[in-house]
């Protein structure tokens, strides 16, 4: 989401993702998953909330929802409300982290299936949470790698013969 480019009218217009890849150069505005891992993972995420199995925050009484949409990746920590709408609205995302679009570059690259799984530990929109995340270290990522764990498992097993 950073790879603007500022027009002589003063309007940014969004450049995307801009690299080689296996079948050459790309120049898109996004790094698709792939469609297999995205099913996958919500059957995984379906079967895990259905089953109460996510662990609750601590302090939050909510059980853990999983949620399908666009990942956004930036260098920038947006922590401004007002500009983190701004983005969603800008870019249709449903949250913005500033890892995932390396790793699916790399995939794009050779040519290996991609899929990001987040555990939204730092929502802006929700609380300020910078001093409430040292208190919880040891619980980000957690969820998202039960999702990511039951998703392989999911997939190595073995396809019901018709």
């Amino acid at each position: 989401m950073d790879a603007a480019k500022v027009l002589p009218d003063g309007s940014k217009t969004y450049m995307g993702f801009r690299g080689g890849t296996l079948g050459g150069f790309n120049e898109s505005a996004t790094l698709p998953a792939d469609p297999a891992l995205i099913a996958a993972a919500e059957a995984a995420g379906e079967r895990l909330t259905s089953a109460s199995a996510l662990p609750i925050w601590p302090g939050v009484e909510v059980r853990p929802v999983v949620h399908r949409g666009v990942v956004g990746s930036s260098d920038t920590w947006t922590q401004h409300r007002p500009s983190i709408e701004t983005l969603h609205e800008q870019h249709g995302t449903m949250c913005e982290e500033m890892e995932a679009s390396s790793i699916a570059a790399v995939c794009a690259s050779f040519g290996v299936p991609f899929l990001a799984v987040k555990d939204i530990s730092n929502n802006e929109l929700r609380d300020d949470t910078t001093d409430s995340l040292l208190k919880v270290a040891e619980e980000i990522g957690k969820r998202a790698a039960m999702v990511v764990h039951a998703t392989i498992a999911a997939m190595a097993e073995p396809s019901p013969r018709l």
